[in-house]
């Protein structure tokens, strides 16, 4: 056999092979994705729905929670959630989310979630999320993620988090856009003279509340309140509790604020329930020159009023003594003619949209 062309021959051979690895390689690639979303369905109005969890051992680490984010999915559109014996219910306002004891109440709709290992040298693990009808015990529909070794989560051509993913299958009634009430709201600087010097290390986060009422956190600076029988919280949220001052049946929630121009409070009964939110501004006068060690002293409550006593560290570099370093204002909300449906502000709001939650509900 002439040589040259022996040597054309080997190497056609050569490219050919070469060509149909890739195409193996790249076929088995496929084959080896995440599967697609499978929606066998669009439903419609559906505005809760129950979760179960598989979850699996990594190490020390168990994947006992969803990463179906709870809170999301109710600020995004669903009114309550089931899951593990709770029933998560969605508060308007600051988007809150309340937790009670399961009522024992059935819903429809399951949302499976499971957490599985993969032997694979690129995959590692994966999440497969199933919405069974259970009247019918068919599969609405199917979505699997798989997380790739020392990497993130990939999906195979879908895109969004789980619980846009629900939203879509799903598709909850839409919430009305609640316009704000305008409350009368007389904001005063307190004397010096009435004004006692406290340490900042004095406050505390929890006041005037029984035993059970207890305040706690993680490490991502979640906060949330428990009692004996509900919880309440902004999990993963904007907004995060800085204090709690508890009034005979009230309990009120002084929410994180950007800067000291502003205070945010959440009103709620014994019982977990909302009763009322406010977001009141300050003068700029007030505000002008504090920046840091703003918290809340007291709360006072009548039958048609709630005071709030903010005091605020002064921002200065003059060598005051440290009871001339802070100041304090007396903030009186008109509550006669509050809707506790609705938020509350005073004239003056003036809201961060870059900063701050949209109250569309």
């Amino acid at each position: 056999m002439n040589s040259k062309f022996a040597m054309y021959l080997l190497v056609g051979s050569l490219l050919f092979l070469a060509g149909y690895t890739a195409v193996g390689i790249s076929t088995r690639y496929l084959e080896s994705s995440p599967p697609q979303d499978v929606v066998n369905a669009r439903l419609s109005g559906i505005d809760g729905f129950t979760v179960t969890l598989d979850p699996i051992e990594r190490g020390k680490i168990t994947e006992a929670y969803p990463r179906l984010d709870i809170r999301r999915a109710l600020a995004n559109g669903f009114d309550e959630v089931r899951y593990r014996g709770r029933v998560y219910k969605y508060v308007p306002g600051a988007n809150g989310v309340l937790s009670l004891a399961d009522d024992g109440e059935t819903d429809r709709y399951l949302v499976s979630e499971v957490h599985e290992r993969l032997d694979d040298e690129k995959w590692s693990r994966a999440t497969r999320i199933v919405v069974t009808d259970q009247e019918t015990g068919e599969a609405v529909a199917k979505r699997v993620w798989w997380k790739q070794v020392g990497s993130t989560w990939h999906p195979r051509n879908s895109t969004g988090s789980h619980w846009e993913f629900l939203l879509s299958v799903l598709n909850p009634p839409p919430r009305e856009r609640r316009e704000y009430q305008l409350v009368p709201v007389t904001i005063s600087e307190v004397p010096a003279g009435e004004l006692a010097y406290r340490d900042v290390a004095e406050r505390s986060r929890i006041q005037g509340c029984r035993d059970e009422v207890q305040l706690h956190s993680t490490e991502f600076k979640e906060r949330w309140i428990e009692t004996e029988s509900w919880m309440f919280g902004h999990w993963r949220g904007t907004y995060r509790i800085e204090q709690v001052f508890c009034h005979e049946d009230s309990i009120f929630l002084v929410l994180n604020t950007i800067g000291v121009k502003s205070l945010h409070i959440e009103w709620l009964s014994d019982k977990g329930e909302l009763l009322g939110y406010f977001f009141i501004s300050l003068p700029g006068d007030v505000a002008s020159g504090r920046r840091s060690g703003n918290w809340v002293d007291s709360v006072d409550v009548t039958a048609d009023r709630i005071s709030f006593r903010q005091r605020f560290e002064r921002r200065t570099m003059e060598n005051l003594p440290p009871e001339d370093r802070f100041t304090a204002v007396t903030i009186d909300i008109d509550t006669s003619l509050i809707d506790g449906d609705a938020p509350a502000r005073n004239e003056n709001y003036v809201s961060s949209t870059n900063s701050r939650t949209s109250f569309d509900q």
